[in-house]
């Protein structure tokens, strides 16, 4: 997240939103946890925003990952006003059941809004880094420049043209654009990236099929495995690491020329869920 924090408004939205909410859950998590150096997550019910503070969730609906950074936060800083040491994570998940959607069936009318599913990934990259939002140092001056930029790893990063005086820089640029009639040589810059003050996060890029294709029945059918591109950014890149199921939350966006699902939050497919799709079409075995 961004070392500067939400705005004004965002850090009172949800700050009021976990006081009267959660305020007890995060005390309670806190105390359970006090000297665990653990890095542990909070779920939060979309569900229940919805009805609770309808403006926060379209906050969620409109821009879910700066939410998820906002709410992030300002939770962090209130397990540390509370004694906790330890790295807290925010979840998005729990919407209605009307959010549901087959992901063999996801397309343009799903485009730009929130849903979940069941899933299994099939694929999945390395763990790479991704800077929503790169800071660059100026090498004459120590100014620093936030650059946002889309997703993807370094090579989607170019530094800045020159040290913007606008904002306190020193004015210098990174190429001599002199025209061919100046003659005195330009006193240029080099700008080198600053993790600690940018949004380094982390990143992986995966696959997704329904769960169901782990059921008997299915693998014995002719029916192919329909798959969603997805992204995962932040602590929940680290939480899928295997093809183990996942109930996924997410909304859907557009990478390059493909459909890619934002994934806002994982947690654990129900048991009874599970054993009723391994147990589908055993009985034929």
């Amino acid at each position: 997240m961004s070392r500067s924090g939400p705005s004004e408004e965002a850090f009172d939205t949800w700050t009021q939103y976990f006081s009267e909410h959660l305020g007890e859950k995060i005390s309670t998590l806190v105390n359970e946890n006090i000297e665990t150096e653990d890095c542990l997550p909070l779920h939060l019910s979309l569900s229940k925003m919805r009805q609770r503070n309808s403006i926060l969730f379209d906050k969620i609906a409109i821009d879910p990952i700066s939410e998820l950074e906002n709410g992030e936060f300002i939770l962090q800083k209130m397990v540390e006003d509370q004694g906790g040491m330890f790295e807290i994570n925010l979840r998005f998940e729990d919407l209605p059941p009307e959010n549901y959607k087959d992901p063999a069936k996801i397309g343009a009318k799903d485009f730009g809004t929130l849903l979940w599913f069941d899933a299994v990934p099939v694929w999945m990259e390395q763990l790479g880094p991704w800077f929503k939002k790169g800071a660059w140092k100026c090498k004459r001056c120590s100014r620093i420049t936030l650059i946002e930029h889309k997703r993807g790893g370094w090579s989607s990063m170019e530094p800045p043209e020159s040290c913007d005086r606008k904002v306190g820089g020193c004015g210098r640029m990174t190429k001599d654009n002199r025209r061919s009639e100046e003659k005195k040589p330009r006193d240029l810059t080099k700008f080198t990236i600053a993790p600690h003050y940018g949004t380094l996060l982390d990143s992986k890029r995966l696959q997704l099929a329904d769960v169901y294709t782990l059921s008997p029945r299915f693998k014995k059918s002719e029916e192919k495995e329909q798959k969603i591109n997805a992204h995962a950014v932040g602590a929940i890149a680290r939480e899928i690491f295997s093809k183990s199921p996942k109930r996924i939350t997410g909304k859907l966006g557009i990478h390059g020329s493909e459909y890619s699902l934002e994934i806002i939050g994982c947690s654990e497919v129900p048991i009874e869920k599970l054993n009723e799709i391994y147990a589908d079409g055993a009985e034929e075995e």
